[in-house]
């Protein structure tokens, strides 16, 4: 369409041993403080360094694995750097981990894993190859990281095992305070006749009031022609999968009735809502289970993140200076997905 809002389906630890004082206003430092990382090193952790070269490398097979946009702005793509080398090194970090507890991944199921991505993304092999040579990287690079990513999840499976059962009364308790955002959304079904002026937009619902057939001034008029030829039919929408303007007039209609003009980045609008269907909130006995299993997530979140950030915090990890994280001990949203 064009009044539905756009979609897309995007942080390094310098070891300082100081004593600070301050004597008479002046702060001095006394210490020893390790000697920085050369120019072309990312990140170090324990004896593994990763380089420019291999840092580029993996960002390059993270960004065809996950469909990541690069900022182009200047500010953007340095916060977007630094947060690259903060994944790699947590990567690094899950990885001797996993190592160190036995976990392996099978090649068969990387290979299944890289097939699936292939047909999530509507691609081939052959294409998705030609995706990565132009994109910078290899299928032998990316099968390397999904297989990092999938010794990550088994690990994370481990480490939030120990997360509490969820009781009955909590599941509850959890209902009572999320009722008003569970279930489905008043939903509305609508048609738009969209055409380039106010002027036209003012004839076309003046012909409308006049009894003319919505679904025939569609196929005549509009020029939005993925609708027009199912006359203006747009489909059924929540308020908030609507750009703004046009949700406030559409869900002030009532079902059969007119709105507009109104304008989006598409054109002029003139609007029916042909259905109203009104908001749904679930039983506790339809919710419970979905709510299970998000209060479940929640608390394997929470036992994960408190685990990982005492090993960032222990890490033997450093940075280069343009690749340290704002937040280099911060496990918050770091979790194994692929």
């Amino acid at each position: 369409m064009n009044a539905t809002k756009g979609r897309f389906g995007a942080g390094t630890i310098g070891l300082v041993i100081a004593l600070l004082a301050v004597v008479g206003g002046a702060v001095w430092w006394f210490g020893v403080r390790e000697a920085p990382l050369d120019d072309d090193v990312v990140l170090q952790y324990g004896d593994d360094v990763v380089q420019v070269d291999e840092f580029q490398q993996r960002s390059a097979a993270l960004i065809a694995i996950h469909g990541l946009q690069v900022p182009t702005d200047a500010g953007a793509l340095e916060v977007f750097q630094r947060q690259m080398a903060k994944s790699i090194a947590v990567t690094e970090i899950l990885d001797a981990t996993a190592s160190e507890r036995g976990i392996e991944v099978a090649d068969a199921e990387v290979e299944k894993t890289l097939a699936d991505l292939i047909t999530t993304l509507g691609s081939t092999p052959e294409k998705f190859t030609e995706y990565l040579a132009a994109t910078g990287t290899t299928e032998e690079q990316v099968l390397t990281e999904l297989r990092r990513q999938m010794a990550a999840q088994k690990l994370y499976a481990e480490v939030t095992a120990s997360a509490e059962p969820v009781a009955e009364s909590q599941l509850k308790t959890a209902y009572e305070s999320a009722a008003g955002h569970l279930g489905t959304p008043e939903t509305r079904v609508v048609r738009s006749i969209v055409v380039k002026d106010k002027a036209a937009a003012r004839a076309v619902l003046t012909r409308l009031q006049g009894g003319a057939s919505f679904a025939a001034l569609a196929e005549e008029v509009s020029i939005d022609k993925a609708t027009a030829d199912e006359g203006g039919l747009l489909g059924e929408f929540a308020e908030e999968d609507l750009e703004d303007a046009y949700a406030e007039l559409a869900f002030s209609a009532k079902a059969g009735e007119l709105f507009g003009p109104v304008k989006t980045w598409s054109g002029w609008h003139v609007g029916r809502v042909d259905e109203i269907k009104p908001a749904k909130t679930p039983t506790f006995d339809e919710a419970k289970g979905d709510l299970r299993e998000k209060v479940e997530q929640q608390r394997a979140v929470e036992v994960w993140e408190s685990w990982l950030g005492k090993q960032l915090k222990d890490a033997d990890l450093r940075y280069g200076d343009d690749y340290r994280p704002a937040d280099p001990d911060d496990p918050t949203g770091v979790t194994p997905t692929t």
